[in-house]
């Protein structure tokens, strides 16, 4: 059954990649990438409709939904997709240019991090999904759906229950975005019990297709060897490895933040794919809203930042972020019917921004002391990539017709700015909330600058060499 859970997203997502023009004969590695993360995002709106339908919809019925739904969009697409030419990685990659050995080496580095990857993913299914974050959030969200059957009375009285302390909720945040307690909902469903590992299935094939696309882009916009040490200096750093290790919603984050990217870089360097690129940014931007409310923020950052540099298309970004503002909306008017609310946002009444204003004399030089200490300057939280990403913005700036290149990172940088915005305004102690969630925060961006490093150091080494 746990084949089933990983099978039926993926088989869905690619008849939604080869739909968005990702096809798998171009690029295997973003094709796989998207099929993941789209896959999940579609399992997810229909188990939601099972749930919230008053018929009783067992989860083998929508693994036979999803199937009929891929069986017809291959046989529609498969004349099409044999008669393609195969297309190359991209017009303006270095890869065609390196040696052998060269492309060997990331094709080494890619196995040794999917080795690593996979370990951690089957380490972790000997621990109950029962502590932490992943056990009193996300898992805790999952069972309360399933037991109670639907988004009636007894779904509302099972959130407002406390656990056995009498202390804290048995749903702590329940708050928070629906798409991962959907798919944990769907897992239990289908394997018939609240197994140990069951839950994290599906979380974790999306947070693994953050990996995938790490390394489309890296392979896309940076020689061979840059692209492995760049890979293995992402996939080695301590976020990067607790979002694959858990059901938290934070890796699948990292996910629709890198695929944003790799989407964004794409219509920039082929003009064919762009339209359809584009809204392959869109949907991954509102999968990033699906899976934490962090992802609205990240949402409108790079909303902002394509809607100030894309000159001329303008009217196709803003047409790209609907569905992030429908899935924002969404989620907050199913938090509204169910009376739930952030206490981050608003606390006894209170509204954070009020609150960091009102506390930044005290707070902004703690926490501007700790964000560069803990986390751009750490070595384990960032790898020092953020240094080299805002040297190369700096040299990008300085260049004509770059605004499109660099809007990715305007976004992580407003991204990262909100984020210490957040923690002047929090309502917790300052330092327990950097500590627990400042560095694991900030690398929802970072793949995404990594890959956004390597399309800058293409494009800077293409204006040295030009006269």
């Amino acid at each position: 059954m746990l084949a089933v859970a990983v099978a039926c997203p993926l088989l869905l997502g690619a008849a939604a990649a080869e739909a968005l023009g990702i096809a798998r004969r171009g690029d295997g590695l973003a094709w796989s990438a998207w099929s993941l993360a789209l896959g999940c995002g579609l399992l997810g709106a229909l188990v939601f409709v099972a749930w919230v339908s008053p018929l009783t919809i067992p989860a083998g019925a929508v693994a036979v939904v999803l199937a009929s739904l891929v069986g017809s969009a291959a046989l529609s697409g498969a004349a099409r997709r044999r008669a393609a030419p195969r297309a190359p990685v991209a017009a303006t990659s270095a890869w065609t240019r390196a040696a052998r050995g060269e492309r060997a080496l990331f094709w080494l580095a890619l196995t040794l991090v999917l080795a690593c990857a996979f370990d951690l993913i089957l380490d972790s299914s000997a621990r109950a999904a029962c502590t932490g974050d992943e056990g009193h959030i996300w898992s805790a969200k999952a069972k309360a759906m399933l037991i109670a059957g639907g988004p009636g009375d007894g779904f509302a009285a099972l959130l407002s229950r406390h656990g056995a302390n009498h202390h804290e909720w048995a749903v702590a945040h329940a708050d928070y975005p629906l798409l991962n307690p959907l798919l944990q909902m769907w897992t239990f469903q289908l394997t018939g019990s609240f197994a140990v590992a069951a839950g994290r299935v599906c979380v974790q094939m999306f947070a693994l297709a953050g990996l995938l696309a790490l390394s489309a882009g890296l392979r896309r916009h940076a020689r061979p060897a840059l692209a492995a040490a760049l890979l293995v200096l992402v996939a080695s750093a301590e976020p990067f490895r607790d979002g694959l290790s858990n059901a938290c919603g934070d890796g699948m984050l990292v996910a629709s933040t890198a695929l944003a990217c790799e989407a964004w870089l794409r219509a920039r360097t082929d003009s064919t794919a762009r339209p359809r690129a584009v809204v392959a940014w869109g949907a991954a931007l509102a999968l990033g809203a699906w899976t934490k409310n962090e992802g609205v923020l990240i949402a409108l950052a790079f909303g902002a930042a394509a809607l100030v540099t894309a000159r001329g298309e303008r009217r196709r970004v803003a047409l790209a972020l609907l569905p992030a503002a429908g899935v924002a909306a969404f989620t907050f008017a199913f938090n509204a019917a169910h009376g739930l609310s952030n206490d981050l946002i608003v606390e006894r009444g209170e509204p954070f921004w009020t609150r960091a204003f009102e506390h930044a004399g005290e707070r902004a030089v703690p926490v501007a002391d700790y964000l560069a200490r803990e986390v751009l300057l750490d070595s384990s939280a960032s790898r020092l990539l953020w240094l080299a990403i805002a040297l190369s913005a700096v040299a990008l700036a300085r260049l004509p017709r770059t605004g499109a290149l660099l809007a990715p990172a305007l976004a992580c940088a407003a991204v990262l700015a909100g984020y210490a915005f957040v923690f002047l305004g929090t309502p917790w102690e300052p330092a327990y909330h950097l500590r627990t969630a400042a560095a694991r925060i900030a690398f929802h961006v970072l793949p995404a600058g990594a890959i956004w490093l390597a399309a800058a150091t293409s494009e800077l080494r293409v204006r040295a060499d030009s006269p």
